[in-house]
Protein backbone atom coordinates (compact mmCIF):
# COMPACT_ATOMS: atom_id res chain seq x y z
CA UNK A 1 0.00 0.00 0.00
CA UNK A 2 1.37 3.38 -1.14
CA UNK A 3 0.39 6.75 0.89
CA UNK A 4 0.94 10.00 -1.08
CA UNK A 5 2.38 12.37 1.13
CA UNK A 6 -0.08 15.57 0.59
CA UNK A 7 -2.81 13.50 1.03
CA UNK A 8 -1.64 13.00 5.07
CA UNK A 9 -3.31 14.99 7.60
CA UNK A 10 -3.34 14.47 11.41
CA UNK A 11 -0.33 13.53 11.51
CA UNK A 12 1.04 12.49 14.98
CA UNK A 13 5.29 12.22 15.76
CA UNK A 14 5.37 9.50 18.04
CA UNK A 15 8.51 8.94 20.25
CA UNK A 16 8.69 4.86 19.51
CA UNK A 17 11.47 4.10 17.56
CA UNK A 18 11.04 2.79 14.15
CA UNK A 19 10.74 -0.98 13.55
CA UNK A 20 13.58 -1.91 11.05
CA UNK A 21 12.14 -2.91 7.80
CA UNK A 22 14.31 -6.23 7.64
CA UNK A 23 13.07 -7.09 11.02
CA UNK A 24 9.46 -7.23 9.98
CA UNK A 25 8.19 -11.12 9.36
CA UNK A 26 8.19 -11.62 5.59
CA UNK A 27 10.43 -8.48 4.59
CA UNK A 28 13.31 -10.04 5.72
CA UNK A 29 15.20 -9.99 2.05
CA UNK A 30 13.18 -6.32 1.04
CA UNK A 31 15.14 -4.67 -1.74
CA UNK A 32 14.10 -1.10 -1.99
CA UNK A 33 15.89 -0.40 -5.17
CA UNK A 34 14.47 -3.40 -6.77
CA UNK A 35 11.33 -2.29 -5.93
CA UNK A 36 11.22 1.29 -7.13
CA UNK A 37 12.58 -0.44 -10.46
CA UNK A 38 9.67 -2.63 -10.17
CA UNK A 39 7.20 -0.26 -9.87
CA UNK A 40 7.70 2.71 -11.68
CA UNK A 41 4.65 4.21 -10.75
CA UNK A 42 3.98 3.28 -7.73
CA UNK A 43 1.02 1.10 -8.02
CA UNK A 44 -0.16 -1.92 -6.07
CA UNK A 45 -0.45 -5.55 -7.43
CA UNK A 46 1.99 -8.61 -8.81
CA UNK A 47 5.22 -8.47 -10.15
CA UNK A 48 5.48 -10.13 -14.07
CA UNK A 49 8.15 -10.70 -16.32
CA UNK A 50 7.36 -8.50 -19.69
CA UNK A 51 9.19 -9.04 -22.67
CA UNK A 52 8.54 -6.14 -25.56
CA UNK A 53 9.52 -4.61 -28.70
CA UNK A 54 10.64 -1.41 -29.34
CA UNK A 55 12.69 0.72 -31.53
CA UNK A 56 16.37 1.44 -31.00
CA UNK A 57 15.98 5.40 -30.30
CA UNK A 58 13.42 4.40 -27.53
CA UNK A 59 16.13 2.59 -25.35
CA UNK A 60 17.08 5.67 -22.99
CA UNK A 61 13.60 5.90 -22.58
CA UNK A 62 13.43 2.01 -21.33
CA UNK A 63 16.88 2.68 -19.22
CA UNK A 64 15.55 5.67 -17.80
CA UNK A 65 12.12 4.13 -16.57
CA UNK A 66 13.19 0.53 -15.94
CA UNK A 67 16.60 2.21 -13.39
CA UNK A 68 18.77 -0.03 -16.08
CA UNK A 69 17.23 -2.86 -14.53
CA UNK A 70 16.30 -4.45 -17.99
CA UNK A 71 18.26 -6.67 -20.82
CA UNK A 72 17.57 -6.44 -24.20
CA UNK A 73 18.42 -8.75 -27.58
CA UNK A 74 19.03 -6.54 -30.89
CA UNK A 75 17.69 -7.75 -34.24
CA UNK A 76 18.50 -5.82 -37.33
CA UNK A 77 15.31 -3.42 -37.08
CA UNK A 78 14.78 -3.27 -32.92
CA UNK A 79 15.37 -4.20 -29.72
CA UNK A 80 13.65 -6.71 -27.21
CA UNK A 81 13.14 -5.80 -23.73
CA UNK A 82 12.75 -7.91 -20.78
CA UNK A 83 12.00 -6.42 -17.62
CA UNK A 84 10.59 -7.44 -13.78
CA UNK A 85 7.62 -4.70 -13.41
CA UNK A 86 4.24 -4.24 -11.51
CA UNK A 87 1.57 -4.94 -14.58
CA UNK A 88 -0.48 -2.11 -14.05
CA UNK A 89 2.60 0.00 -14.02
CA UNK A 90 3.45 -1.57 -17.13
CA UNK A 91 0.46 -1.09 -18.58
CA UNK A 92 0.40 2.52 -17.87
CA UNK A 93 4.03 3.23 -19.19
CA UNK A 94 3.44 1.16 -22.61
CA UNK A 95 0.45 3.67 -23.08
CA UNK A 96 2.63 6.58 -23.68
CA UNK A 97 4.43 4.31 -26.32
CA UNK A 98 1.37 2.98 -28.49
CA UNK A 99 2.25 2.46 -31.92
CA UNK A 100 5.83 2.30 -30.95
CA UNK A 101 6.30 -0.65 -28.98
CA UNK A 102 4.83 -4.27 -29.11
CA UNK A 103 4.52 -6.54 -26.13
CA UNK A 104 5.55 -9.82 -26.93
CA UNK A 105 5.14 -11.86 -23.46
CA UNK A 106 2.94 -12.33 -21.13
CA UNK A 107 0.47 -13.71 -23.57
CA UNK A 108 -2.30 -12.28 -19.99
CA UNK A 109 -1.25 -8.92 -20.39
CA UNK A 110 -1.14 -9.18 -24.25
CA UNK A 111 -4.78 -10.07 -23.93
CA UNK A 112 -5.47 -7.33 -21.30
CA UNK A 113 -4.46 -4.57 -23.85
CA UNK A 114 -6.28 -5.87 -26.65
CA UNK A 115 -9.31 -5.62 -24.65
CA UNK A 116 -8.68 -2.02 -23.92
CA UNK A 117 -7.17 -1.08 -27.11
CA UNK A 118 -10.67 -2.02 -28.52
CA UNK A 119 -12.47 -0.59 -25.73
CA UNK A 120 -11.00 2.87 -27.12
CA UNK A 121 -11.36 2.42 -30.73
CA UNK A 122 -15.07 2.27 -29.95
CA UNK A 123 -14.58 5.57 -28.58
CA UNK A 124 -14.13 6.92 -31.73
CA UNK A 125 -16.48 5.08 -33.85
Amino acid sequence: MHFRVDKLSSIIILKDARQNIKSICGLENFDIQRYMAEHIYMSTGETIKVSFRLPRYLIQDVLDYFQGDVSFEESEQDLVAHVKVNETDFRYWSRRYIGQIRILSPESLIKRERVYLKDVLKLYE
